[in-house]
């Protein structure tokens, strides 16, 4: 590959994240033959009157007329009545990568869009219908569980109009259904080749892309030629350029996509990288989604569960160690496996959004899922010490029907882990957690926000200072994560930075960096 070219790909390159279906415009030097001589041959060429065409005389064939459109006739004729279907000298001169690429990349459908006009048009002797049947054998040879179908463009090559209508209404719903099931940010992704096409048909495809992209899903592909200068030579595709026609927007695109994952909006961040899909490979698009569903408080959803949407699923892509480090990509997954196995570690994850509240200048909220954590660490002691079965927790009277499945509250928690750790009751520790449990009741019921200032009192006012910082709110996370880790029962280990923060902080970094191409592959040098 061209290192001064980036976004030229060639088939020895990973595969691209995804194609359902693609569209070729078939061109009078989209395929060639090779001949006897093993020297590949266009079918483009009317002969000079003096001599045969070189394919006509392959055939020994006694026709005075060497023309595009009857030279694959035959040619389509051979292959299909007196080869028995064996389109195996068929060369695929300008799409060979990209269907390999393509198919590895998940490939359902293929559409050959090929000429045919009423005979007494000037220009049917170069129709390509008989050319698109010939690629459609080799392509069912090379690539069998590809459904390839052809469609024939009637439409003058005048009438712009026209063949655009015929793309929207004949080739284009031949392309949609073959994809399945979609999502609101996994949807349909069409791929269109028309550059070896009349350029009618070129202009029709690349304002049918144009329209497609306003959907993110439109990828335009352009084949490569190893010297295009050499007219005598016929030349093959060695390469081609995959743009995703919504990328072109990419680099301002791309502060809106950091500022909306530094504020943890990672559902917006997900819906700007699916216009985008080619970038990283769809792993960033993927995570957003991972990291939305864990602040809506489904970690459990997909911490413990084994899917192909679980992050499971997302550490064993075949396309993240292109991104992330092997080292990095173990680590996750050993605090995957912890987060299923230690109900603590689970309980610590959720410190990743309480920061996230935090950052977003959400303080009463973020207060809350702090002491939701809290309640939980205590909780699973109460549950692992057996403290009420010891005697340590009493049941209100009015309860003692519940038997062991009596649930305490926050409060009386934190009264019974004072007891149980010798602390005093009367000191600075009892006072902080105290007035923790009375602010959350006040939270949780004043119609109107609690400020910011009034926050920090919880900790200030009872001989626990917050340091000014900035921006100020790290001198309150410091302190609740202080407050955390002093209830964490001394047996535990807990592993700093979370899983999610982690995976948080490795996106934003990805992001951050400028990355050269849209490909996966590029990144290898800046891999995190």
């Amino acid at each position: 590959m061209n290192e001064n070219r980036p976004d030229e790909i060639s088939s020895a390159t990973p595969m691209l994240s995804r194609v359902d279906a693609l569209i070729i415009a078939v061109g009078a030097r989209q395929i060639g033959w090779r001949t006897q001589d093993g020297i590949v041959r266009y079918f483009d060429g009317d002969g000079d009157g003096r001599s045969k065409h070189p394919l006509a005389r392959e055939f020994e064939t006694d026709t005075s007329k060497f023309t595009l459109r009857d030279l694959s006739r035959q040619y389509y004729r051979h292959c299909r009545d007196r080869l028995s279907g064996d389109f195996s000298a068929v060369e695929l001169m300008l799409d060979e990568p990209i269907l390999r690429d393509s198919v590895r990349s998940g490939l359902g459908r293929l559409i050959l869009w090929g000429t045919e006009r009423p005979s007494d048009y000037p220009l049917s002797h170069r129709d390509t219908i008989a050319l698109a049947h010939l690629m459609a054998g080799k392509v069912r040879g090379d690539f069998p569980q590809l459904a390839v179908e052809v469609v024939a463009l009637s439409a003058l090559l005048d009438d712009e109009a026209g063949i655009r209508q015929e793309l929207e209404e004949k080739v284009l719903p031949r392309a949609l259904p073959s994809t399945g099931k979609s999502t609101e940010s996994d949807g349909l992704v069409l791929a269109i080749q028309s550059r070896g096409s009349e350029s009618a048909i070129d202009r029709a495809c690349a304002q049918c892309v144009v329209a497609l992209s306003r959907h993110g899903r439109a990828i335009d592909f352009t084949p490569i030629l190893p010297n295009p200068f050499e007219e005598e030579a016929t030349l093959k595709s060695i390469a081609y350029r995959a743009n995703l026609v919504g990328d072109y927007g990419w680099s301002w695109e791309r502060s809106r996509i950091v500022a909306a994952w530094e504020r943890g909006d990672f559902k917006e961040a997900q819906i700007a990288l699916s216009y985008h899909p080619l970038r990283y490979g769809g792993l960033l698009g993927n995570l957003a989604r991972q990291l939305e569903g864990w602040k809506q408080g489904k970690i459990s959803l997909s911490v413990l569960h084994s899917s192909t949407d679980s992050l499971e699923a997302w550490l064993n892509s075949p396309q993240l160690p292109e991104l992330a480090t092997p080292e990095r990509v173990r680590h996750w997954q050993q605090q995957l496996e912890e987060l299923r196995t230690r109900p603590e570690s689970q309980a610590w994850e959720a410190t990743f959004l309480m920061d996230l509240l935090l950052k977003n200048n959400d303080s009463p909220e973020a207060f809350l899922q702090f002491a939701r954590i809290l309640e939980r660490f205590l909780y699973l002691q109460y549950k692992e010490q057996k403290w009420l079965e010891k005697g340590y927790v009493s049941r209100p009277k009015y309860l003692n029907h519940l038997g062991n499945s009596y649930q305490p509250g926050l409060k009386r928690l934190v009264d019974t882990w004072l007891r149980v750790t010798g602390r005093s009751q009367t000191g600075a520790v009892d006072r902080l957690f105290d007035n923790i449990c009375n602010t959350r009741t006040i939270i949780l019921q004043k119609t109107e926000t609690v400020p910011f200032d009034e926050i920090l009192l919880v900790w200030s006012k009872n001989g626990w200072p917050i340091e000014f910082t900035r921006p100020p709110y790290l001198g309150l996370m410091q302190r609740m994560h202080e407050a955390l880790k002093m209830v964490c029962d001394p047996a535990w280990s807990i592993a700093e930075p979370t899983l999610g923060r982690s995976l948080y902080e490795w996106g934003l970094k990805v992001l951050q960096q400028r990355s050269p191409s849209t490909r996966v592959d590029s990144t290898k040098s800046w891999k995190q």
